[in-house]
């Protein structure tokens, strides 16, 4: 009999374990879930590249359905990219550099398959920039860019930005230079204003990779930016960095430009080019 109450206890046991391991498994895969779907971060919609150009569900334009259409180069200057309307500076000496910038089809312009590119350029000795931005304000969310050029290899007077921006106080930049020191790292991220501090608002890294293809995103919310940078499609990876500091993201605009810094000409006196496969912007909803 004594027997018999043992057995019955160790069953019980053995029970109740397993209802407890249940209740855990349960529990720990419903944390991760919510997690993920909070920070978006390598969700389908940061991995994944846009399939076209022309579906974008965050675009305020009416663009129509055809790929020329929305590759267009309207007459007022406004550029179609990746399903945002973007446009083009065409300013005389400003900064950064300070540069000239130009909204000429040598330095801005979509190409057959519909992937932008940047040029700086040499007109009767003067030098040209190249840059676009969102005519729509963002904000909080994921800004996702898909590169076909290398970027480990610019010259050192050669700057490549990756950013939002509203003002010098609202601004989240990936930048691709060596400001003109051959022996500084090619790559950053920043979290702007000033003063910058290595490590908490501010991550210089060095960039080498063997495919001209490379994958890049900040992701924006109330709790700070995290970064990441791939080789390649999102295969392997490059670099991360998070940044706690919580900035207003209202009014900002998505930019991309290829300048020279200080103004100073690309030492072998060549143009460079940048070629920017598609972007993407996600809001993130709280």
């Amino acid at each position: 009999m004594h027997n018999i109450d043992v057995d019955l206890t160790r069953k019980k046991l053995q029970k109740l374990m397993i209802i407890v391991l249940f209740l855990y498994c349960l529990l720990l895969t419903t944390h991760i879930f919510l997690m993920k779907t909070t920070y978006e971060i390598k969700g389908s919609n940061i991995i994944n590249e846009p399939e076209s150009n022309i579906t974008n569900e965050t675009s305020v334009f009416d663009l129509k359905e055809s790929v020329e259409s929305v590759n267009y180069l309207s007459d007022n200057g406004t550029l179609f990219f990746s399903g945002y309307a973007w446009n083009i500076r065409n300013d005389n000496l400003s900064n950064p550099g300070p540069n000239d910038w130009s909204n000429s089809p040598q330095n801005v312009w979509i190409d057959s398959n519909g992937w932008l590119h940047l040029k700086i350029t040499n007109n009767n000795g003067k030098w040209y920039c190249a840059e676009v931005n969102t005519k729509q304000t963002l904000g909080y969310g994921t800004y996702s860019f898909w590169l076909a050029s290398k970027i480990d290899d610019l010259d050192k007077n050669v700057v490549l930005g990756l950013f939002s921006y509203k003002d010098d106080d609202h601004e989240v930049d990936i930048e691709f230079s060596r400001w003109g020191n051959n022996f500084s790292n090619n790559s950053c991220y920043t979290v702007q204003p000033a003063p910058y501090k290595s490590g908490i608002t501010y991550k210089s890294f060095n960039v080498s990779i063997d495919d001209a293809f490379s994958s890049h995103y900040f992701f924006w919310n109330r709790d700070g930016i995290y970064f990441e940078s791939y080789e390649g499609d999102y295969s392997t990876l490059i670099n991360y960095f998070y940044c706690s500091r919580n900035i207003d993201p209202e009014g900002v605009r998505a930019i991309m430009n290829l300048w020279l810094f200080e103004g100073l000409p690309p030492t072998d006196g060549n143009s460079v080019e940048i070629i920017i496969k598609s972007f993407s912007y996600t809001p993130f909803i709280d």
